[in-house]
C-alpha cells in the first residue's frame, strides 16, 4: 500500500482507485465534512463522486487521456481536447480588433487586455468595443 487516509489512517494500493473513492463514502474519520464524497489525501470534499474520481488522480498520479498524436497524458478529458488543438492548428477565438486568433477564450481575453488595452490607455478608448471582445 502507498496510501493511506488522512482521517482515519487506512491504507490502499495508489492503483486502486475504486476503493479511495469508495472509501471517500464512508470513512468514519471524515463525517466532520459536510459533502458526501472525501479525499483520502487532502481536505478536498465533494457532493458528486464522480468529481472525487478526477480528483483522487491528482494524487495517484494516473494520467488515463493520453494524445495519439505526441503522447501527451492528463488527468482531463477537457484538458486533452483543449491539447488535441494544438495538433489540428483549430484557433476557434479571434479578436475582433486585429488578426490575433487562439485555442483558448482565456488568452483572448489576455491578448485584448494586454495588446489592446495598452495601446490605448493614453487615447480616447470606445468601452463598447474592447468589452465586445472581451466576452
Amino acid at each position: 500500500p502507498c496510501a493511506s487516509c488522512i482521517h482515519c489512517g487506512e491504507m490502499f494500493p495508489c492503483t486502486d482507485e475504486y476503493s479511495l473513492v469508495s472509501h471517500g463514502a464512508g470513512c468514519p474519520g471524515a463525517k466532520l465534512f459536510s459533502r458526501g464524497y472525501v479525499c483520502f489525501a487532502c481536505n478536498y470534499s465533494t457532493p458528486h463522486k464522480n468529481s472525487l474520481g478526477r480528483h483522487v488522480r491528482i494524487h495517484t498520479g494516473r494520467k488515463p487521456h493520453n494524445c495519439d498524436e505526441c503522447g501527451y497524458s492528463t488527468i482531463n478529458l477537457y484538458d486533452l481536447k483543449r491539447h488535441a488543438m494544438r495538433h489540428t492548428g483549430l484557433k476557434p477565438f479571434q479578436c475582433t480588433l486585429c488578426p490575433f486568433k487562439t485555442n483558448q477564450k482565456s488568452n483572448l481575453r489576455t491578448h485584448v487586455r494586454l495588446r489592446h488595452l495598452r495601446e490605448q490607455s493614453g487615447a480616447t478608448l470606445i468601452h463598447t468595443t474592447v468589452s465586445a471582445a472581451l466576452t
